[in-house]
């Protein structure tokens, strides 16, 4: 494969393309053929129904992005692919891929004007009211119920590696804000099934949070998180994919409101993409402010541990903690608990 110096800004100006054929690729189930055996062109495309001729140009731009190699006479995919695939992944990469390719490409391609304007310019691409994401698709089902699948399968795959990093069986009362349609809630009560959950959030969020498990085991409590007051006497509060959205500031005054919704001893953790402290990586957090800034709410990014560490010590709370968790998006926890006096 020949290489050249450009290579790199080459394939950022052709971005789109580069993102169309994943999207394809996962879309028409190729990677999963190639897994199952079928890796021959000439059957993966009698399989497909697709020309071979076009199957060639789906394929060399697979091969040249990375996404699958030779390999005598068919085909293999990446390290990466093949382990979501054998992970049971595929579904949160595809809903991801849909979010990207409906919401999220719409909207922050008015990312310059958003940086000139200061503020969301994206939702100029979505009808509606509201200065936010959320308040816009309220009037858009198709695209809501695209936003909310990506969320649940989204919140489904962080959930897993969160509850095997914490102990989430010692709290007794649980405080979800922003909750959404309750995927994370459903596997918190699961590993607390003595634990009363509650799921803070706007009524844009209770349909959805009604039609998942979740709302057998928790509690919906309508409310703005910004300007209700949080209700009291938790042993834990949970701020997941959250924090992201909002701006320095708001985030400290959330966090001064769970301080008040937690018994003295108790938990806050905050669970989300988050940068390294050197602001340089993971580059999919890098990417993700991107969305944050043009699109959702117009304030947030993807913030460091570092600056989650000076809101929680501004806040009141006490011996915060951090963890990298092991997925391949850039997710982390950190954790911290209001003093017992």
């Amino acid at each position: 494969m020949s290489c050249s110096p450009y290579d790199r800004l080459l394939e950022i100006v052709h971005g789109s393309a580069a993102f169309e054929l994943l999207r394809a690729g996962l879309s028409l189930g190729i990677f999963e053929l190639i897994e199952s055996g079928t890796s021959a062109p000439q059957a993966l495309a009698a399989h497909l129904s697709i020309p071979p001729v076009r199957l060639q140009i789906l394929s060399e731009g697979l091969i040249g992005l990375g996404l699958l190699e030779v390999d005598s006479g068919g085909f293999r995919n990446c390290a990466a692919i093949a382990g979501i695939i054998a992970r049971g992944e595929s579904p949160v990469l595809k809903t991801l891929v849909r979010f990207q390719a409906e919401i999220v490409s719409l909207g922050q391609r008015n990312f310059t004007e958003s940086l000139l304007l200061d503020r969301n310019e994206g939702l100029v691409e979505f009808p509606g009211r509201g200065d936010t994401l959320y308040a816009r698709l309220e009037s858009d089902p198709k695209l809501q119920r695209v936003f909310f699948d990506y969320m649940q399968a989204y919140s489904h795959y962080m959930g897993k590696a969160l509850i095997e990093a914490h102990d989430f069986s010692v709290y007794r009362r649980i405080l979800d804000v922003g909750g959404g349609g309750g995927a994370l809630a459903m596997l918190v009560a699961g590993a607390a099934p003595a634990s009363e959950i509650t799921l803070l959030d706007i009524d844009f969020a209770r349909p959805i949070f009604n039609e998942y498990p979740a709302a057998g085991r928790a509690r919906f409590h309508q409310a703005d998180m910004h300007l209700d007051p949080f209700p009291g006497g938790y042993d834990l509060v949970l701020f997941a994919h959250q924090l992201v959205i909002w701006s320095p500031e708001q985030n400290l005054a959330l966090l001064r409101k769970a301080y008040d919704a937690l018994v003295p001893g108790g938990t806050v953790l905050i669970c989300s993409s988050i940068t390294d402290n050197d602001r340089r990586g993971p580059l999919m957090a890098l990417l993700d402010a991107v969305y944050f800034q043009s699109v959702a709410a117009g304030f947030g990014q993807i913030y460091a541990f570092d600056d989650y560490q000076r809101w929680l010590s501004e806040a009141g709370f006490a011996k915060p903690r951090e963890l990298r968790l092991p997925t391949w998006t850039p997710h982390g926890l950190i954790w911290a608990r209001r003093p017992d006096k």
